[in-house]
């Protein structure tokens, strides 16, 4: 016999509030997908970050640019995009100001830090398990 289950958790909040960044690594970068999909729909400007360790461990960055105003693509050794994690770009963005929300999703010690950084704006996060 076969058992299903689904859908759990909390859904994402999904409201227009203008500039909101959407940063994911790893295998985050797929539940990111449909929030920043979303979030584009509802009429805000999607700044996304998507990292990885590599590039071969890089994937849907097609997908996540037709969804955003903006792409940034970051990889732990620099094979692909800026050579950096991906607090680096999500400060640079929030020094700039306008920043509504950010929502994370990736490795905990990314979603820890991305919530770290954009604290510090007085920048809303919010982090979802991937």
């Amino acid at each position: 016999m076969a058992h299903f289950i689904g859908p759990v958790g909390m859904p994402s909040e999904i409201e227009r509030v203008g500039t909101v960044i959407c940063a994911g690594g790893g295998v985050g970068i797929a539940p990111i997908y449909p929030i920043a999909r979303a979030l584009k729909e509802a009429g805000n400007k999607v700044v996304s970050i998507i990292a990885a360790r590599n590039e071969s461990l890089l994937f849907w960055e097609d997908k996540m640019r037709e969804v955003s105003d903006e792409l940034i693509v970051t990889t732990d050794d620099g094979s692909r995009g800026r050579h950096c994690l991906v607090t680096e770009p999500l400060k640079e963005l929030c020094e700039g100001g306008g920043v509504a929300w950010v929502y994370a999703i990736g490795p905990g010690v990314l979603m820890q830090c991305c919530a770290k950084t954009s604290k510090e704006f007085g920048v809303k996060s919010l982090v979802r398990m991937s």
